[in-house]
């Protein structure tokens, strides 16, 4: 119902405005249809998000309205508040749920985004460049941030398959979480120093996956020598595992949950 009125405004301004356009400034016409544009946009998006189930990652009060995004990464950015234009009238936040009414009295209602152990990736690099991973995780990548010279990428659900990380030089430790099931693509990562994997049972792993090529040598591909920080009840299955065992020498037991080597 909503959507509908919407519609028929803007077809009888733009009704309207054919009509009149020999005689009269139609600025302020075009001004008010790109607004009600934009007002059928945003509802639309908003419908589609709760038709959708999707969940809210954040709801951020600009000057002139909000920024909602939700969990695939979406956004709805609502402006005219000041003016009384824009079509939501509140936004409330209760515990995990989120309540988004419209200036026509309906209400939305969505769920916060939980943020899982599971969903995070985190990495440390040499100075404060992004460093983004492709979706070769099989989840979406909601946002990334850097600060105390440490990185997280956080995603829209558990990560269960390695990144392309190949050629990053910059990046000099990664903690892969216990979900992981495809290690990912080191590969001329020269910069690494530390990788940590939480995932019990060892990631499946390419030949390359952890090395880089060096010209003019009769093995130009030579290993990554970094520290690989594993859970220590599988220790050994890591140094007997595919592709891993060639790193066997540099595979460290690690007490995840005291944040410790075990020696």
């Amino acid at each position: 119902m909503y959507m509908k009125k919407l519609f028929t405004l803007i077809t009888l301004l733009s009704a309207l405005l054919v009509a009149s356009c020999n005689k009269y400034d139609d600025t302020l016409i075009w001004q008010e249809i790109d607004s009600l544009k934009d007002r059928v946009t945003a509802v639309e998006a908003l419908l589609k998000a709760s038709a959708n189930d999707l969940t809210i990652v954040s709801v951020d009060e600009t000057d002139d309205g909000f920024v909602i995004t939700f969990s695939d990464d979406s956004k709805v950015i609502i402006n005219n508040k000041a003016n009384g234009d824009s079509p939501i009238v509140n936004i409330e936040e209760d515990g995990d749920m989120v309540y988004i009414t419209l200036d026509d009295g309906t209400i939305l209602t969505f769920r916060k985004y939980e943020l899982e152990e599971n969903c995070k990736v985190y990495y440390t690099t040499t100075d404060d460049k992004m460093l983004l991973c492709d979706s070769g995780f099989g989840a979406i990548l909601i946002s990334s941030t850097f600060e105390n010279g440490q990185g997280l990428l956080l995603f829209d659900k558990p990560v269960t398959g390695g990144g392309a990380w190949n050629g990053m030089e910059d990046l000099e430790s990664i903690v892969l979480p216990p979900s992981v099931e495809t290690a990912g693509n080191f590969y001329e990562c020269t910069g690494l120093k530390k990788l940590y994997c939480k995932a019990t049972t060892p990631p499946a792993a390419s030949s390359n996956f952890l090395s880089y090529y060096k010209y003019g040598t009769t093995q130009p591909y030579q290993p990554i020598r970094c520290t690989i920080y594993v859970p220590t009840e599988s220790v050994e299955l890591y140094k007997s595992a595919e592709y891993w065992s060639d790193h066997k020498d540099r595979i460290v037991g690690y007490d995840f949950e005291n944040d410790v080597v075990v020696e």
